[in-house]
């Protein structure tokens, strides 16, 4: 008898362990409730206040020559121009074509890819050479140089920024932005797909 009660308590004691680990195990797994309610898609004011996302920095080099000449001479600079092209995706004008609640898929307009900045980086541009020919070096000294040289990166500026796409650009563009704005939509479990106006 004292035995068949040990076995009965012994018993009752791993039924009321087991049961109390099982609950445990169950609060861990169990997800929280604002993990439950997160199950909405980002909101579309939410992806429109990131603005412009930049997506790509293009680098871009050329080698320039700029030159002058005039009754005393003349002079050239040979420059080495480098810059960055930013391109991005203007997330101002996203627009959801279709949200399915059932299935967890968005469906989002967005804007083609575009150059949201070109800029000289001067700091790894750099003048290679310059050359005179006449009397012009006496005449008009260093700041004819100088104004050269200022004048052949201005002309560098405005050839950048009017860089255009290519198909190549325009693709990787597109791919960086839908895999950028999918792990948004992947971390509260939706599914994105982008179209391109």
């Amino acid at each position: 008898m004292w035995r068949a009660v040990t076995i009965v308590a012994l018993t009752s004691g791993l039924l009321v362990l087991i049961a109390l680990a099982g609950r445990s195990l169950l609060n861990t797994f169990k997800p929280e409730r604002n993990q439950i309610e997160s199950k909405s898609a980002p909101s579309i004011d939410s992806i429109r206040e990131a603005g412009d996302l930049i997506v790509l920095r293009v680098p871009v080099t050329d080698l320039r020559e700029v030159s002058v000449s005039g009754y005393l001479g003349g002079q050239s600079a040979l420059l080495l121009i480098r810059g960055v092209v930013e391109v991005g995706v203007d997330l101002r004008d996203a627009k959801y074509r279709r949200l399915d609640d059932g299935t967890c898929v968005a469906k989002l307009e967005l804007p083609q890819p575009r150059v949201v900045a070109a800029y000289i980086d001067h700091e790894t541009s750099s003048v290679h050479s310059i050359t005179r020919h006449g009397t012009w070096f006496m005449a008009m000294g260093d700041a004819a140089a100088r104004r050269l040289i200022d004048e052949g990166f201005q002309g560098a500026q405005a050839e950048l920024n009017r860089f255009r796409l290519d198909a190549n650009l325009i693709e990787r563009a597109q791919g960086y932005t839908e895999r950028l704005l999918g792990r948004q939509f992947d971390s509260v479990g939706w599914r994105l797909v982008v179209e391109w106006k």
